[in-house]
């Protein structure tokens, strides 16, 4: 999904600036797939995908509410349990579209960023 928003040059920019960034990357706990699988049951008429129902179920387990993603359609739909629902950013997804990656470090608005890419 990355590759398809910002293209394959930014994507690869993005992923090598992981290793020199303060951005926190968690790992899934056994805990986060069982209840990503409670997400999939809950809302299988929606098709969610794995990773955004994972991602959803760590998010609660840190209890994090602003998630930073470009693929708001799972997350504008999953009502978390430790919150009403969850903050997107970037608010304007049109501002973050077509435009090349500038890493920067740490990501101002967001507490934590949780996100994990499937091939």
């Amino acid at each position: 999904m990355l590759v398809r928003d910002i293209g394959n040059d930014a994507a690869a920019d993005f992923i090598s600036s992981l290793a020199d960034t303060e951005l926190i990357l968690e790992a899934p706990l056994a805990e986060d797939y069982l209840r990503s699988a409670e997400i999939l049951r809950q809302y299988a008429d929606a098709n969610l995908h794995f990773v955004d129902a994972l991602i959803a179920a760590t998010a609660e387990r840190l209890n994090i509410k602003r998630l930073l993603t470009l693929d708001r359609r799972d997350f504008q739909l999953i009502r978390p349990r430790h919150c009403d629902s969850f903050e997107l950013l970037p608010k304007d997804r049109e501002h973050f579209a077509c435009r090349p990656f500038r890493p920067c470090s740490p990501a101002p608005q967001a507490e934590k960023i949780v996100d994990f890419y499937s091939a």
